[in-house]
């Protein structure tokens, strides 16, 4: 007797779970070059509406349009899912939202991690980020990699 074919569930995505991308070792990047104010951002903010915004030069500009990229309808953030930002490689970030690696967030407010350098210089690195359904980060349903890389040629 042959064995029953077994069917596959469909990706977390497609099941009205939020997703990320990036990898350790190759993270969505946003980066900001300057070369008259003196100050670079570049980061990420994960707004409560579900989009996503991606600083370039020195504005958070909406990354996708899409909302369900990585919230999808049927949930609710303010409800149902948390976030953390842990350090994964480089400078930290010089605003996060919460203790880098110890605090989970509701994700009913603005999530972000930002790298600013004020004067010439660099200043770029990288988080892992992680969306749980509880505050204490026990059920982890996606996690990706962000980071940013800022860059001052001259002060103004």
């Amino acid at each position: 007797m042959m064995p029953a074919m077994m069917q596959l569930a469909a990706p977390m995505a497609f099941n009205g779970m939020p997703w990320l991308t990036g990898t350790t070792g190759s993270p969505n990047v946003s980066t900001d070059s300057d070369f008259s104010s003196g100050t670079a951002t570049s980061g990420w903010n994960f707004n409560s509406d579900g989009t996503l915004d991606r600083y370039q030069s020195g504005s958070p500009v909406q990354w996708d349009t899409d909302p369900e990229q990585w919230i999808q309808n049927n949930l609710d953030p303010a409800r149902d899912l948390w976030i953390r930002f842990t350090t994964n490689a480089g400078d930290l970030p010089t605003t996060s939202t919460g203790t880098l690696g110890v605090t989970w967030n509701p994700v009913s407010s603005l999530a972000q991690i930002l790298w600013v350098q004020s004067g010439v210089g660099d200043s770029g690195g990288s988080c892992k980020v992680e969306i749980a359904t509880d505050s204490g980060g026990a059920n982890i349903i996606m996690t990706g990699y962000y980071g940013g890389n800022s860059h001052v040629e001259s002060g103004a």
